[in-house]
């Protein structure tokens, strides 16, 4: 997973290319809610500092891609840039699954097997990274809910389900789903670094194959 400072515009708030300017701005406004000084959402996962920096970048690319003039510059010099660093790069990438519904990912929960308390051992050795299945498995071991876990990491239920589905391609950015992690980790008691780190080695796997994933 490439570092806040090195992602380009579109990365830092989530949007595609052909976002429109709503689009743009319900990614800035969510992006404020999340890490303003005060929010609940990143309280003790982001330092004063990390929140300051995520929010002026945001401010950045929603200055830059808010403005129509300033959006055609910086698509001209993002296109420009990434055809010199792409040469000699596989182009190939694997077919997305669809999105799943809410439903259909809630509904699968019925069908899992009868989980012991050591379920979640091999994740904590180690020998297993933590992945959306492993999420989803503290979570039915603790008797807790999406609705339950979603009150109380004021994370949204939808994201929730997508953690545990690993339909990447339906999360916000690489920033937040790390902070989703963490929040998920913490309130289900799983080694929160370590959760992140595997969650996020498999998030880059997947949305940016071909390369390596780089430290969280």
């Amino acid at each position: 997973m490439k570092p806040l400072h090195q992602q380009n515009y579109y990365e830092i708030l989530g949007i595609p290319r052909e976002a429109t300017p709503e689009q743009i701005r319900k990614a800035f406004e969510m992006s404020k809610q999340t890490f303003e000084s005060n929010s609940l959402a990143t309280y003790s996962l982001f330092s004063d500092e990390e929140n300051r920096e995520i929010l002026t970048l945001t401010q950045k690319a929603y200055n830059t891609l808010f403005n129509l003039n300033l959006r055609q510059a910086y698509d001209q010099q993002l296109q420009s840039e990434e055809q010199t660093s792409t040469t000699k790069r596989k182009t190939k990438t694997p077919a997305s699954p669809d999105k799943p519904s809410i439903q259909s990912v809630s509904s699968q929960e019925d069908d899992l097997p009868p989980m012991g308390k050591n379920a979640l051992q091999p994740y904590i050795a180690g020998t297993k990274p933590f992945d959306g299945s492993a999420l989803k498995a503290a979570r039915l071991l603790a008797g807790i809910s999406l609705d339950e876990l979603a009150s109380q990491t004021k994370i949204r239920k939808t994201y929730l389900s997508y953690l545990e589905a690993e339909s990447f391609s339906s999360l916000p950015a690489s920033v937040y789903v790390r902070g989703f992690v963490k929040l998920v980790a913490a309130a289900l008691s799983l080694p929160i670094e370590q959760t992140a780190q595997d969650y996020m080695n498999r998030y880059a796997s997947a949305t940016q194959p071909g390369q390596a994933p780089h430290g969280i």
